[in-house]
């Protein structure tokens, strides 16, 4: 299970929670960190291989490529999935056949909406043989 973490004067964390670990400043180190300014960490959904967050501040998804801790592999540096097309964006969700749902937060007294806001997204992995809506 993750977590994220909005870091209050540092960058915002993805956390992998396990008992009785303390996450604090001194405390288990993040699986992830983002930058504040591409952060502002929303909702969060995991593959066993990949993690995506949704970024408020950062409008953005954040994919971040899973280590392997059993084989000593490091996790690598995120990308970045829908960066500035969208807006804000918070909740993300895989359903069953692999597609993102992501949604918008823009009509929440913090981000600029547009028309048509807020959108609920869904996005094809892009093996799926499907067309995706990007």
């Amino acid at each position: 299970m993750f977590a994220t973490d909005e870091g209050a004067d540092g960058p915002d964390e993805l956390n992998l929670l396990t008992a009785g670990a303390d996450y604090g400043p001194q405390g288990t180190a993040p699986v992830a960190e983002i930058l504040a300014e591409e952060g502002g960490l929303g909702g969060c959904a995991a593959a066993p291989d990949v993690a995506f967050v949704g970024a408020l501040d950062g409008e953005r998804v954040h994919v971040i490529p899973l280590g392997d801790p059993a084989s000593g592999t490091d996790p690598q540096a995120p990308e970045e999935l829908l960066g500035g097309q969208y807006g804000r964006l918070r909740t993300v969700v895989l359903d069953a056949e692999g597609a993102l749902w992501v949604t918008t937060s823009n009509r929440d007294g913090v981000g600029t909406p547009r028309d048509g806001d807020d959108k609920v997204l869904r996005i094809l992995p892009p093996d799926s043989g499907a067309e995706s809506p990007l």
